[in-house]
């Protein structure tokens, strides 16, 4: 059978409390009485459908990942340990929900494992990678979903924006060396600008809020403070030697296939106004990379007369569609990497005693944190030189040093400097999930609001309803720093702490634009709006894909599902969206040569623009259809091998040529767009500091040693024969079987288009909703069968951009099952709750210094007196936050003034 305990659409059982339709495409829509029925559902669903890959997750999250492949892991769980899982934190912040969110957590693991001991149970269904890795599994706990809402809101899509502070001390110190102090701060600024006031951003210039006062965003050089630890020796080593080991740790998940996901996502809101029947409409496009199985888990949750969900959430999660369409709302997530939610502090340590750091004007003992890792070792001891099976686990104990701000990662022993990054989310990343499940319980926009101020990743959300409303805001803990410049180090000693977070209605924000639209496209190069600053190590510049998709939903009048579908593919991969914003400056280059190869160079430049500079295989050939794309394309997908995506030798060549020299082959940091920006500045003589004298020429130049790099490549000067290959994606392997790859390039790992008041929507989620792991699979594949049904269902429509129908309410998923599942909770649910969303007002929802420092504050869910339907319980935790309806522009709130510590 299909679903081995389910039975076939139309066999007559009794009605029980939960009821699992599975429709065509293996989709579980759960029919249930109460928030704690469809939790225990879902855990069920999902740990029949996904069982390894949840324990590889949560094994993620736990920096347990030793345990499972063995040696080779220990740096990706050090770093996980070390940075992210402190002591008694996952219990403690678990510990603070309220009675009815534990009792949902509960349910979601009671559920997951009654479906583990099913699913383990039967050999055909069981799968063959936990005891061909040795890996027995163990019952699923409800702090585990705690761990893995930690993987991915904190860990990877949180908004941290990190990591560069030591390649920008290290390049301003290039700079001033070679054009002295004041030179060398004015092209680091235009190199690394603190803010690119005319970058394309998802709120337009003169809406939303202001730019909050003293909050630091006008710093353009490092304090006092910042310069006096940036310039010793040691610290650049140790900082490097930092970056090397956060990379390691990446680069032993990405070689073992461990799903952490990488950033890529996209979204577009239509207002009523640009509607054809005056509702929202929404494309969302959330990317992770393509896994098989996904990394995304769709579900479906029905309270009969009060909840329709259909959407996404990630296997281990718990109780929480993180991208959907609910009632009268659909939403999608783009990570908030433009935030910068974490600052690396240099700590100054005793000479005498490498444990206590100076901080407030006294020594400080560090807090010493001993952790133990359980390390696999390799299978086959031999004993007198003869295999003797496997050998038994290694046992590392090692012990770290915490100060106020964070764990130190790297010591420079020279200089007696220690490195620590502190993190806003610490201590309270968990209102991330909960602010979550308000999105799927809400029934207006104001409900929506108020729960997306419980969460503490930084997010760029996207919302429209039935009545026509578009919204857009960035939302998540983002500090508010005493002066400091964020590109640069702090010094730990005090002089440099936090003031707070900006509140709610100072982060950027629009509801219902006057454009009718809103674009965000890449958590890396979302520009929230036009005083948002850069973090240190991503810039957003002129080259971004929101000003080209902001032309794309500009041309949008009367529009439908079918439109949406019509502009999807040229959202991410259909034309090189930077283009058009450099051809005027190629153009006039090029036109005063008279070189034949420049000149045959400009008249493909022409032509590729003629087609809208589009980057396609119409004639199915697999290979790319024009030849100005192999020369000018400039939009680097930042893809490795084997899916390279378009590449960029012309981008390439000219962020070398413009800054390749000034300061000692030291390029730009913040990303190759932050360069490519940066390079557009200065051919276009915007910039502070003068990097090139004659543009044209740098421009022909570097067009020329591109030209000559072609010719070699394609071992013709005809530009006729310069087409390469149509990019392709594979999908990555959790487990026994990946499908055959996609052509094109990551256009989302889920999508979904969706008209509320029309309630119409679709979906796709590539290459299916089930896993290929079972003992029944694995022999059927090996046979040369084909893959179960559900695993890779939607991987044709995937590649085509098509899409499959959402069934969001009773008689459409009713009509479309396939198999039904009838379970008897027995009573073990309770009582039906009724909780109110109610709470105190605050003209400001700041979040409370105390709530930030890990005093997390109950309070039930505010949403302008709305109320959750009979039988839907659900007491939310917000971390001091209360209700505000958005309303375009809006005062600065008042914000607390107090210095916020973090706990160790």
């Amino acid at each position: 059978m299909l679903f081995p305990r389910d039975q076939p659409a139309g066999a007559q059982t009794s009605r029980s409390a939960i009821t699992i339709y599975r429709d065509h495409y293996g989709v579980g829509h759960i029919e249930a009485a109460n928030l704690q029925g469809l939790s225990w559902a879902t855990g069920y669903l999902t740990a029949k459908d996904r069982l390894f890959e949840m324990d590889a997750i949560r094994k993620l999250g736990q920096g347990r990942l030793s345990e499972l492949i063995g040696p080779s892991m220990l740096p990706a769980d050090r770093f996980t340990r070390r940075e992210f899982v402190l002591p008694n934190d996952i219990e403690g912040q678990y510990q603070r929900l309220s009675p009815q969110l534990k009792s949902l957590y509960a349910a979601y693991a009671a559920g997951v494992n009654q479906g583990a001991i099913e699913t383990l149970a039967n050999p055909a269904t069981a799968s063959i990678l936990f005891p061909a890795l040795g890996d027995p599994w163990e019952p699923w706990k409800p702090e585990d979903s705690v761990t893995v809402d930690m993987v991915f809101t904190m860990v990877n899509f949180g908004g941290e924006g990190a990591a560069g502070e030591m390649d920008n001390a290290k390049l301003l110190s290039a700079l001033t060396a070679h054009l002295g102090p004041v030179s060398g701060l004015k092209a680091f600024n235009d190199m690394d600008p603190p803010t690119t006031a005319d970058a394309p951003s998802a709120v337009a210039p003169g809406e939303g809020p202001p730019v909050p006062r003293d909050a630091g965003y006008d710093v353009r050089a490092p304090t006092a403070g910042q310069q006096s630890v940036m310039g010793l020796p040691g610290l650049y080593s140790a900082a490097a030697a930092q970056t090397s080991d956060a990379a390691t740790a990446r680069a032993v998940l990405d070689a073992f296939h461990i799903p952490l996901p990488r950033i890529g996502s996209y979204a577009a809101g239509l207002s009523g106004a640009r509607t054809a029947n005056g509702g929202g409409l929404l494309l969302g496009s959330p990317q992770s990379g393509l896994e098989a199985p996904p990394i995304f888990y769709e579900v479906g949750w029905h309270i009969a007369g009060h909840l329709d969900c259909e959407g996404f959430t990630v296997p281990g999660l718990g109780p929480g569609l993180g991208v959907g369409w609910c009632n009268q709302h659909a939403w999608s997530l783009v990570a908030g990497n433009m935030g910068d939610q974490a600052d690396l502090y240099v700590e100054r340590l005793d000479p005498q005693n490498p444990h206590r750091y100076f901080f407030d004007g006294q020594w400080r003992d560090t807090v010493r944190r001993s952790t133990t890792y359980v390390v696999k070792s390799p299978v086959g001891c031999k004993v007198a030189g003869l295999p003797a099976g496997p050998c038994p686990p290694q046992v590392i104990t090692e012990t770290y040093d915490y100060t106020v701000h964070g764990p130190i990662s790297q010591v420079d022993s020279a200089d007696h400097l220690g490195l620590a990054y502190r993190r806003a989310q610490t201590g309270v990343f968990l209102g991330s999930l909960t602010g979550t499940l308000g999105w799927n319980l809400s029934t207006s926009m104001a409900g929506f609001d108020a729960a997306s101020d419980a969460l503490t990743a930084t997010f760029n959300i996207t919302y429209v309803d039935t009545e026509g409303h578009l919204a857009y805001r960035l939302a998540g803990l983002q500090p508010v720093r005493p002066g400091t410049d964020r590109r640069f180090p702090m010094p730990g000693t005090g002089d440099a702490e936090w003031k707070g977070f900006l509140s709610a209605c100072q982060m950027p924000h629009v509801v219902d634009p006057p454009s009718g639209y809103v674009a965000t496209n890449q958590g890396t190069e979302t520009k929230p709006i036009s005083w948002w600053p850069n973090p240190s190590q991503v810039g957003a510049g002129v080259a971004s894909r929101i000003g080209h998709d902001q032309q794309l939903l500009d041309a949008q009048h009367g529009a439908t599902v079918a439109t949406l579908e019509a502009v999807n593919r040229h959202f991410l991969e259909g034309d090189d969206p930077y283009a058009s914003t450099f051809f005027p400056l190629f153009e006039h280059a090029l036109r005063g040569s008279n070189d034949p190869a420049i000149v045959q160079a400009l008249a493909l430049l022409e032509s590729w623009k003629g087609g809208g500079f589009a980057r396609t295989d119409a004639d199915g050939d697999g290979k790319e259809d024009h030849a100005g794309l192999t020369i000018f394309e400039l939009d680097n997908m930042n893809y490795a091998p084997p899916t390279a995506g378009f590449p960029v030798p012309l981008g390439t060549e000219l962020v070398k040529a413009v800054f390749g020299d000034v300061a000692g082959g030291l390029l730009p940091n913040g990303g190759y767009l932050n360069q490519i920006s940066a390079a557009y500045d200065a051919l276009a003589g915007r910039t502070a500091y003068r990097f090139v004298s004659d543009p044209d020429a740098v421009i022909r130049n570097a067009v020329s040693a591109v030209l000559a790099q072609l010719t070699k490549e394609f071992k013709t000067s005809d530009t006729n024969r310069w087409h390469r290959p149509f990019p392709t994606e594979p999908f990555t392997a959790i487990g026994v079987l990946a499908p055959p790859p996609v052509k094109g390039m990551d256009h989302g790992s889920y999508s979904q288009i969706v008209d509320p008041r029309a309630g119409v929507g679709e979906n796709i989620e590539p290459p299916g909703n089930w896993a290929a792991d079972s003992a029944a699979a694995s022999a059927q594949l090996g046979l040369g069968g084909p893959p179960p049904p559900h695993f890779e269902d939607q991987r044709a429509l995937y590649e085509a951009y098509r899409f499959k129908p959402m069934r969001m309410t009773a008689p459409a998923y009713q009509a479309d099952a396939e198999a039904v599942l009838h379970l008897d909770d027995g009573g073990s649910f309770g009582s039906d709750l009724t909780v109110p969303f109610t709470a105190a007002r605050d003209a400001c929802r700041g979040v409370a210094a105390g709530a930030a420092a890990g005093s997390t504050t109950h309070a039930v869910l505010p949403a302008t007196g709305e109320s959750i339907p009979r039988g839907v319980a659900v007491l939310l935790l917000v971390l001091g936050v209360a209700a505000r309806r958005y309303r375009g522009h809006l005062d600065i709130c008042p914000r607390r003034a107090e210095t916020v510590r973090s706990p160790v």
